[in-house]
């Protein structure tokens, strides 16, 4: 409790937190952690045994409180004048309410959207670790699984990406668990999805068996001829929100205990599923040029910066290009700042659907793009600006304009240009400039109309 009060100041701003969890699945006992030292005095423990109060209603309901204004609510228990608004959140596994987890605060509609989400993924885990630890003690007979699920339970911690949690996660399932097949199929890529796999291929009971579970969004098992359960595929889900299907195959029989330590990792799977998940939109929202859905400029140099280092410990080549739009002010001054905005919409849509999946398109600033070509080299790189460019060119402007857009670009490359893309920017910005000059001078334009 000290741990977790000591990293949720980290993220939470708030004046009280609550734990009430029951000490085991057996008993009514409960303990209790408040961090104002208040549970002397006022007894949470009762009020989730006889369900009174904001902290008893969400346990009895099994349901988020988010109360703005303590005061204006019908079951509020005041036991502390200075607290002004709560969030409660209960601690539930899949068959069983351990408690609750609350904050409150001394301002009114202290907790908002984002405090819930997190808060949630928070409560999931705590009851993730009751459960683990409740199986513990059920099962210590079990010390080589339980070894083992504690070892995936790192892999699946130290992953910040859902593909590869799913990845080692299959591959350890077959290697330690001693599983014939295993398979991890996201809810995102779809039920006609190739999953990933470990193990030797799975027979066409195996994909029933996982089909069974995506569609009913519940565990779905198969036996053999003798009754023993020979698969079982689990739903990988926190609350309302489902992330796929977790299967596993073994030719001899799964014993209860081996189905619960399973269900025990596809919970912690989802709990970190979410927890990625919510960390990468986080992530996208800093990173993410908010009117065109492109990379901004800070990660753009982000990106560059961790190609530089990629080559310098093992070499390649990379390209960096500066793409200006050439008569944009025109579409500013004659149409509107409502017009420009779609423009640089458009255009972004065409650099990033006519260049490679694995290119990165950021916006530089203005109407001003910036790409990073991997493993690309200078062909290639002009092959897939000038395919951009002409696309660019066709673009039709709002309103029925009677003039086009263009996509100016300079390009240089690591390592025929220099040693560094990021001091490549530099070159491939001059090269634009001779590029637009050169199309102005093929237009008949001054030096004068270089906006136009």
């Amino acid at each position: 409790y000290a741990i977790l009060e000591e990293s949720l100041r980290e993220v939470f701003d708030y004046r009280g937190l609550i734990l009430v969890l029951h000490t085991s699945r057996r008993g009514e006992d409960f303990d209790v952690y408040d961090s104002g030292k208040r549970s002397e005095t006022y007894a949470q423990e009762r009020f989730l045994r006889e369900g009174f109060g904001i902290v008893g209603r969400a346990f009895r309901e099994k349901r988020t409180e988010r109360v703005g204004d303590v005061a204006a609510d019908p079951d509020y228990v005041p036991h502390d004048p200075d607290i002004r608004s709560m969030l409660v959140v209960p601690v539930s596994s899949r068959d069983f309410s351990w408690g609750i987890v609350a904050l409150d605060s001394e301002r009114k509609d202290a907790f908002g959207v984002r405090d819930e989400e997190l808060l949630s993924i928070v409560a999931s885990y705590i009851a993730l670790h009751l459960d683990e630890r409740d199986a513990r003690d059920l099962l210590g007979r079990k010390a080589v699984q339980l070894q083992a699920l504690h070892e995936l339970v790192q892999l699946v911690m130290a992953e910040r990406s859902n593909k590869d949690m799913a990845r080692d996660v299959t591959a350890a399932l077959v290697k330690d668990f001693g599983f014939r097949y295993a398979s991890m199929l996201p809810a995102a890529s779809g039920r006609d999805a190739a999953p990933t796999e470990a193990g030797r291929a799975g027979t066409p009971d195996d994909r029933s068996l996982r089909m069974e579970a995506f569609d009913s969004r519940s565990e779905a098992t198969r036996a053999n001829a003798n009754g023993e359960r020979t698969g079982v595929a689990i739903p990988v889900a926190l609350g309302e929100q489902f992330y796929g299907v977790l299967s596993v195959a073994r030719d001899e029989g799964m014993s209860d205990d081996d189905i619960r330590l399973f269900v025990l990792l596809a919970d912690h799977i989802s709990g970190f599923w979410a927890l990625n998940e919510f960390i990468l939109a986080r992530q996208k929202e800093a990173w993410e040029d908010p009117l065109t859905g492109v990379w901004n400029r800070r990660y753009m140099i982000r990106k560059l910066e961790e190609e530089d280092r990629r080559m310098n410990r093992y070499g390649g080549r990379a390209g960096v290009a500066i793409v200006d739009l050439g008569n944009f002010k025109r579409v500013n001054d004659l149409l509107g700042h409502a017009a420009g905005d779609d423009v640089l919409v458009s255009v972004a849509r065409i650099l990033v659907t006519t260049l490679r999946d694995t290119d990165f398109v950021g916006r530089y600033g203005g109407d001003e793009f910036i790409v990073c070509f991997p493993d690309s080299t200078l062909h290639q790189c002009r092959t897939g600006l000038e395919r951009a460019a002409k696309a660019v060119s066709e673009l039709a402007i709002p309103g029925d304009a009677d003039f086009r857009v263009f996509a100016d670009y300079g390009v240089a490359c690591r390592p025929e240009d220099g040693g560094s893309l990021m001091a490549l920017i530099n070159i491939a910005d001059e090269r634009m400039y001779a590029f637009k000059n050169a199309r102005k001078r093929e237009n008949g334009l001054s030096d004068d109309d270089s906006k136009r």
